[in-house]
């Protein structure tokens, strides 16, 4: 998970790991992952990198998202947002391809959409995720970007309009539960090895994301507030002890959900090995709020 919200999330992101070569997150194969087996209707979105394919129309309902990306070069990085009752995709679209996406964050509008998440896919890989879509016109963002972080993305939205009610719904069975709020991950410490569904739910009045990271030796919440401090500059003192700070270039990505607005659940398979990992929330806003992990959202978890 990286550059969902475009690359303004990125940005964050990069500035604390761009040294670590992150490692594109892995990709179960879509009929054999505990996602698919669900059952829910599939959401197919396709990319060559320079072109969009997906339905024109669909209903109301939850959906087995699934982002397919036959670019051999590019990263695929979608994101679902609700247009405005008072803008058209057009609008949507126009401010979208006129955003500066170096820029720390997104543009105002976008902290007033109703996003619902996303899924990534690397370069000819797939990825997937479970996501509810109420009727309207939704913007299916997607950016593909080269690995030469250099090198312009393209921005490729494609309108999705969902019709009808939306259904009565049992969630499903998930093996590990993230509450996102502000400024904290409400989740368990330990988490089991292996193949499992996580529900993640924005329960804050902010937009977040769950970047997860592992670090090949123990760490402690202390180590990682310092380490945020000392590279997004917002500790009143630097760290009595600089030795302590973690080392960026250890981390690497091991998955994560993407942007979800206020309300909105989504579902994701993340296959983790044992050891140490950090879950982060790299978003920052809306108007002066900084990078919410600097701020203490984050997590340090264990896999046993």
């Amino acid at each position: 998970m990286s550059k969902i919200m475009g690359l303004f999330a990125a940005v964050a992101l990069l500035l604390f790991a761009s040294s670590a070569g992150l490692a594109q997150e892995s990709t179960p194969s879509t009929g054999a992952s505990l996602l698919a087996a669900l059952g829910f209707p599939d959401l197919v979105v396709s990319t060559d990198g320079s072109t969009v394919s997906a339905p024109a129309e669909i209903a109301a309902g939850r959906y087995h998202l699934v982002v397919q990306n036959s670019s051999a070069d590019l990263s695929a990085d979608l994101q679902l947002e609700k247009v405005p009752d008072d803008k058209t995709f057009d609008d949507m679209k126009t401010v979208m391809e006129q955003a500066d996406r170096s820029a720390p964050q997104p543009p105002d509008i976008y902290y007033q959409l109703v996003i619902a998440g996303g899924a990534s896919a690397g370069p000819g890989g797939s990825g997937e995720a479970i996501v509810d879509l109420t009727a309207g016109d939704w913007i299916l963002d997607l950016t593909a970007s080269p690995a030469n972080e250099d090198a312009a993305p393209a921005v490729l939205p494609a309108k999705l309009t969902v019709t009808g009610d939306m259904p009565e719904l049992t969630d499903p069975a998930a093996d590990v539960t993230v509450d996102m709020q502000e400024m904290a991950f409400d989740m368990p410490d330990s988490i089991l090895a292996g193949d499992h569904i996580w529900q993640v739910h924005n329960k804050g009045s902010f937009l977040h994301f769950m970047a997860i990271q592992s670090y090949p030796e123990a760490v402690t919440a202390d180590q990682v507030q310092a380490t945020l401090d000392s590279m997004f500059g917002t500790a009143a003192t630097p760290a009595a002890d600089p030795d302590t700070l973690l080392d960026p270039s250890l981390f690497v990505e091991a998955g994560g959900a993407a942007v979800l607005s206020t309300g909105q659940t989504s579902w994701i398979e993340l296959d983790l090995q044992p050891g140490q990992y950090i879950a982060f929330c790299f978003m920052s806003g809306p108007g002066s709020v900084p990078v919410h992990a600097a701020m203490g959202m984050f997590k340090v978890i264990t896999v046993e």
